[in-house]
């Protein structure tokens, strides 16, 4: 009896230890679904339903506190775009050469469009218009409602950018290095400016200013840029190609790369506050809640980070790459991993006295 209690001591003790200040814990997996292949798009949210597509053509809804299946269609190719949820209709991309727009409630489809090429980019909303680039060096604008297309942009590569659209206006980046502005009810061009060689980067439209980031031979670049003309306010060189979209909290910009770090950098003047390095390529795109900054990695790991500091607060080491973004909701962080399954983690809790950057 005096082994068990030594043993219970102890269990105790390394328990208080796991829980104290500055120790590294990790979050609590509250459910975990399997599919049949890697999961590399972000999820979205419909009610009580967590919507994610999968390699294996599959676009699932699950219950968003307990994991289980509401429903699914079958696409029947890989699904790379991330699903966009407009007035309970979700719209989403395939590499069968598909947008399809599904019912966010029962997994039904409402119609579809074959596309010349394979869809990467996530489609995005303007009054009645759903915008989205595809493989084709085209950006498109259909009627959300009927499906019927509006207008078609060309541009001089691959559109696998989410564009971002303020004001009836889509900002979109393009494999041939350019950062678009155009009219997202009409199509027409607005700017552009040139950014790099290779711009998958989806740009984030925040105060007034719009972050992106932008591939090179030898490296990436992360852009701040003037909406109204594409006039660049400012930028900052980076080791590695930037892919995903800079993530923007309390006048600081947080961005990943290809040389496994993710970056803090001071919004007014692009200048780096911290960088934490990981084990692999960065292509997630960072979300920032209450001071913390959540970001995948390549190295299959789901890293939280002090905001301020770029200390490590904890993290959640999946089997399989994380190429998907994680959404926070419901205090469930959700996310996909290339081991197949789709993750819903309860973060580890912590706070500091301050939370400004």
């Amino acid at each position: 009896m005096q082994g068990v209690g030594l043993i219970l001591l102890l269990v105790q003790l390394i328990t208080c230890i796991q829980c104290g200040q500055g120790a590294k814990t990790t979050g609590v997996v509250m459910w975990k679904t399997g599919t049949y292949g890697a999961i590399r798009t972000s999820p979205a949210f419909y009610k009580d339903t967590v919507i994610i597509g999968s390699d294996d053509g599959v676009l699932y809804g699950l219950s968003d506190m307990k994991g289980y299946k509401l429903w699914q269609y079958k696409a029947g190719g890989k699904i790379a775009s991330g699903p966009t949820v407009i007035d309970g209709i979700v719209y989403i991309g395939t590499d069968t050469k598909y947008l399809y727009a599904i019912d966010a409630a029962t997994g039904m489809m409402r119609w579809s469009w074959q596309a010349p090429d394979k869809i990467h980019s996530s489609p995005a909303a303007a009054r009645g218009v759903v915008v989205f680039g595809c493989d084709d060096n085209y950006l498109y604008g259909f009627e959300l409602r009927t499906g019927q297309r509006r207008w078609a942009f060309s541009t001089g590569g691959d559109v696998d950018s989410t564009p971002a659209i303020e004001k009836d206006i889509a900002y979109v980046g393009s494999a041939d290095g350019h950062l678009y502005s155009v009219f997202a009810l009409t199509g027409v061009q607005n700017w552009k400016v040139r950014l790099g060689d290779i711009v998958t980067s989806s740009p984030n439209f925040v105060n007034k200013v719009l972050y992106v980031g932008a591939s090179l031979k030898d490296g990436g670049k992360v852009f701040a840029i003037n909406p109204d003309n594409g006039d660049i306010h400012w930028f900052f060189r980076t080791a590695g190609w930037v892919t995903g979209k800079p993530a923007v909290e309390n006048g600081a910009v947080f961005v990943g790369d290809h040389s496994n770090a993710i970056y803090c950098l001071y919004g007014d003047n692009g200048q780096q506050r911290w960088r934490f390095q990981t084990q692999g390529i960065i292509e997630s795109s960072p979300i920032v809640d209450q001071g913390v900054v959540y970001v995948g990695s390549y190295d299959s790991t789901l890293y939280a980070l002090d905001a301020l500091t770029g200390e490590l607060k904890w993290s959640f080491k999946s089997k399989g790459s994380i190429h998907s973004t994680p959404a926070l909701a419901h205090d469930y962080m959700y996310f996909g991993s290339w081991d197949k399954y789709m993750y819903a983690v309860k973060p580890h809790t912590w706070r500091r006295e301050s939370d400004e950057l």
